[in-house]
Formats: structure tokens, C-alpha cells, sequence
């Protein structure tokens, strides 16, 4: 594990003018759904065009009108007038305003009216002069699709975990961990605006997401105005409240308050041994987390290659397949994982691994 890196996706200057470019690249539409229409891969948009519609909002679309996506997917590839034919007997059957969330010539989301739009760049500009205050050092951070991650750890803040005695094996004597936060958000309704707790394994760069410290979810009152989305004075009052106590989250989790505990679990976690066949225990872990068969198979590759077996490793080796994923945001729902592995219950590791 040593020579391997977190999936690291942008700079912070990249991740800086990426939020930037895409600001001025937005818009919000209210719009009833007797105004839209699904033609092919196209979201149109009564008096403001055609916009081409993300994988994520093909879903909302099915969710929303009772569409099973597999037959929504098919329909799209196979039979779109079928699928135009479907999705407009819903929106004129039973018709709501929605929002449409728009960038530059795509439909990234469709959402209900009562959708509360917290965007990245006024997230970014309430918590990244604290970062810059702690000076901490941004391990990886991105944008995709559904959502944005920042991922941060403070070099100051460390710890040992303990091992306990008659370990021989050389990451005992050094497996320091360093500790952080990671600062997520989805414009596009796939997840609420958060702060989490953050471990960096110096040994083998694994991060580990450790718990929420902060969630707010998209929920707010119904947009009174139709065609272009404009806030209004409440709304934005609202919303720098709500970003001034995700600053002072963001403040508060970088500190050593919570760091200890989080020490003594990943110690107890390391005393805690596979006894038997490390293969049945992975099989069972793997069940508990819902991890895909190739997830599985790196699951246990990388516990093997990193030379020790008891549940504190087994964590790690989630961990460290999240730098197999092929997206970020499975990567990072890895990360996440982990600690899912150290909360384990003496009772449920003894089923695990006795």
C-alpha cells in the first residue's frame, strides 16, 4: 500500500476555476410540466429551448413520473417516441411546477419547486478562508456530475493507533493517521450539503471518512415566480445562515476535540484478529457493506498485500479500493465505508471473522 496515492481529482486552483466557470454557466427554470417535453435525450423547455438531459436528471424524470429506470433506459435506446409518449402523459396527467436546473446546453436536474438551491461557489467562499486560516493542506477534491468534494487534512493534528503488544508486523510501529474533514454538496438533488470528519493514513494515504458533523438538506418554500429562478431576500438570508454554520462546523471539526476517540476506535479495531479464512471474512464484510464482486475481489487483494489481518486492516483494505473505483464518487462513498468496518460491534466481528 505504501506507493499508492487517495484519488486526488483537482487543484485547489483547478477546483477554484472549475466552480467559478460553472457559476456563470447556470440557470434555474420553474416551469409546470404541461410546459415540458422529453424528446430523445432532450429536455425542452416551453419559451427557453431544448436542453440536453444528464444521465442524473433521466432518472429524476423516471422517479418522478413512476418510470422503472431499467424500462425508462430501454424505451431511451430503443423506442424514444415511446418514451416521449410515456413521460408526457404523466407531466400532462398530473401536472406540477418543477425546477429545471440548467448548465450551459445540458439539463443536470429536475427537481421539485421546493428545491433549495445551495450552491458550491457559496459554499466554497464561506469555508475556504478558514481552510487558508488553519492552513491545511487539500489531499483531493472534485466536481462532478451529482455533486462536490473537498477533502482536507490539517498536518498538525495527529495520532498513533495502538496497536497493543506482540505485533511484529512494521506498519504497527508507524501507522500514524492525520486528521481532516471533508466538505461535500449536490446542486443536482443527489445528496444533502455536509461536513464529515476525515482520517489520512500517512502510512498508505487510505483516507477514511469517519462521521457527520453537519447536513442541511436542499428543502425549502416553493418559488413564487415563473420562468427564470431569482431569490429573494429571505431566501438569501437564509442561505448565508446556513453557510456561516458550515463555517464554524468546518472550524470546530478540524480541531483534536474528536480526534481521540476516533484513535481509540481504530485501536481497538487493530487488536481485533481474523482468525479464520480471510477469504469467508472478506464474503461477509462484503455483504454487510453492499460492495459489488470486482469491489469484493480488491477488497481482498488489498488486505492480503498489506501484510496483517484483523479488522483495523480490513478497514484499510476497503479503503484502499476506493483508489480502484472508476468514479470519484464511488471512490469517495468508499472512503466512507471503512469506518463502517471499524464500527463494527465486538458481536458483529465476532461473525465476521471468528
Amino acid at each position: 500500500m505504501k506507493d499508492k496515492t487517495v484519488k486526488t481529482g483537482l487543484s485547489l486552483n483547478e477546483l477554484a476555476a472549475k466552480i467559478t466557470s460553472q457559476s456563470e454557466a447556470k440557470n434555474d427554470y420553474i416551469a409546470d410540466t404541461r410546459q415540458l417535453q422529453v424528446i430523445g435525450d432532450q429536455l425542452v423547455v416551453e419559451d427557453q429551448g431544448a436542453f440536453d438531459l444528464t444521465n442524473h436528471a433521466q432518472g429524476q424524470i423516471a422517479t418522478y413520473t413512476g418510470i422503472p429506470r431499467r424500462y425508462y433506459d430501454r424505451m431511451r435506446a430503443d423506442a424514444p417516441a415511446l418514451l416521449t409518449r410515456n413521460v408526457e402523459e404523466w407531466f400532462q396527467k398530473e401536472p406540477k411546477r418543477r425546477m429545471v436546473r440548467t448548465m450551459d446546453t445540458s439539463a443536470r436536474a429536475f427537481l421539485s419547486e421546493k428545491y433549495r438551491a445551495l450552491d458550491n461557489e457559496e459554499l466554497a467562499e464561506a469555508v475556504l478562508p478558514v481552510l487558508l486560516e488553519k492552513d491545511v493542506d487539500v489531499v483531493s477534491s472534485e466536481v462532478t456530475e451529482t455533486r462536490m468534494h473537498i477533502k482536507v487534512v490539517d498536518r498538525k493534528l495527529r495520532g498513533r493507533v495502538d496497536w497493543g503488544e506482540g505485533h511484529n508486523f512494521g506498519r504497527a510501529a508507524d501507522d500514524e493517521i492525520i486528521w481532516g474533514a471533508v466538505i461535500s454538496n449536490s446542486e443536482v438533488g443527489a445528496g444533502s450539503l455536509q461536513v464529515s470528519t476525515m482520517t489520512l493514513s500517512s502510512w498508505c494515504s487510505n483516507l477514511m471518512i469517519v462521521g457527520k458533523e453537519f447536513r442541511k438538506y436542499h428543502v425549502g418554500r416553493a418559488v413564487d415566480v415563473t420562468g427564470e429562478y431569482y431569490r429573494d431576500e429571505t431566501r438569501i438570508a437564509d442561505d448565508r445562515a446556513t453557510f456561516l454554520k458550515l463555517r464554524d462546523t468546518v472550524d470546530h471539526a478540524l480541531t483534536e476535540v474528536a480526534m481521540q476517540e476516533t484513535l481509540d476506535k481504530y485501536s481497538l479495531a487493530a487488536g481485533r484478529k481474523i482468525e479464520n479464512d480471510p477469504v469467508k471474512a472478506v464474503e461477509k464484510v462484503s455483504k454487510i457493506l453492499r460492495v459489488s464482486d470486482e469491489e469484493q475481489g480488491s477488497i481482498l487483494r488489498h488486505l492480503v498485500e498489506g501484510g496483517s489481518l484483523n479488522q483495523w486492516s480490513l478497514a484499510n483494505a476497503v479503503t484502499r479500493t476506493a483508489e480502484d473505483s472508476k468514479t470519484y464518487d464511488r471512490a469517495t462513498e468508499l472512503e466512507a465505508l471503512g469506518m463502517n468496518v471499524v464500527d463494527l460491534t465486538a458481536s458483529q466481528w465476532k461473525v465476521v471473522a471468528a
